[in-house]
């Protein structure tokens, strides 16, 4: 028959180190040494980092925190990067997958609107200057294009922008003198105003002829000029006829099909 020994507390001789028995266990207290243990170490706390050798099994990482960026090495698992911010731009290379950039900030939208305009009717100038009040319609023709929205013809001759931004403007005329005519210029400025009032010369291009011919003379004057249009109410242009008007009169052609008076207008990006 096997013996027991029944205690409540076993202490060592120096008073240090005891073995507590109770009914759901032993507590010890003080240093075990032992050659392996077994069971469950759920409840072990605060053990030394130097006392932790060999490798650990797979475990579940979800509340590690603070880890030096030394001591991760490997290749990471593919993860959501959805909460990560402040990536510096040197630590991300590669091919970036295909996202929606609706929301990018800060990044040049490039070219956003285009438009083209002509003269659909041949207009004739009898004074020194005049402006192309009429007669204009957006170049329709199946093969041209245009960009953005917010465009609009001009009114009374009077050229708006869809948007702030820069924008490049470009005026192209094709005009003819009558035959035994001598005229020593004619041409067109590119005229904008800043305060929806006030004009002033932007550009201006002529052509001249000083001999007299039995037949017209064709000419071409091209202009023009960079705007910023901070304000789409204030900021506008038109194109303004010029000759010497001590000579014949000059005829600047316009046309429903062809481009032969006409303007271009480019925004090049924000203002």
């Amino acid at each position: 028959m096997a013996s027991e020994i029944r205690v409540d507390k076993i202490t060592h001789t120096a008073g240090v180190g005891t073995i507590t028995p109770s009914p759901t266990g032993v507590h010890i207290a003080g240093i075990v040494t032992g050659t392996t243990f077994s069971g469950s170490g759920a409840s072990l706390t605060n053990l030394p980092a130097a006392n932790v050798t060999g490798t650990l099994p797979a475990i579940s990482g979800a509340n590690l925190t603070n880890l030096p960026a030394a001591n991760i090495t490997g290749t990471l698992p593919a993860i959501s990067a959805a909460n990560l911010t402040n990536v510096p731009a040197a630590n991300i290379t590669g091919t970036l997958p295909a996202i929606d950039g609706s929301n990018l900030t800060g990044i040049g939208g490039g070219i956003t609107h285009a438009r083209a305009y002509r003269l659909t009717s041949t207009y004739t100038l009898t004074g020194s200057n005049a402006d192309l009040t009429s007669n204009w319609e957006y170049d329709d023709d199946a093969s041209v294009g245009s960009l953005g929205s917010g465009w609009a013809l001009p009114s009374s001759g009077i050229f708006s922008f869809p948007a702030t931004g820069i924008y490049e403007v470009k005026a192209h005329t094709m005009f003819y003198t009558g035959g035994g005519t001598n005229t020593p210029y004619a041409g067109i400025a590119l005229q904008g105003t800043t305060n929806n009032s006030s004009y002033s010369s932007r550009a201006a291009a002529y052509s001249s002829q000083s001999d007299d011919l039995v037949t017209a003379r064709y000419h071409n004057a091209h202009a023009s000029a960079i705007f910023d249009v901070t304000n789409t109410s204030n900021v506008k242009f038109k194109i303004t006829t010029f000759r010497d008007v001590n000579y014949g009169d000059v005829a600047f052609m316009g046309d429903s099909g062809d481009n032969y008076t006409y303007v271009e207008v480019i925004r090049l990006g924000d203002t």
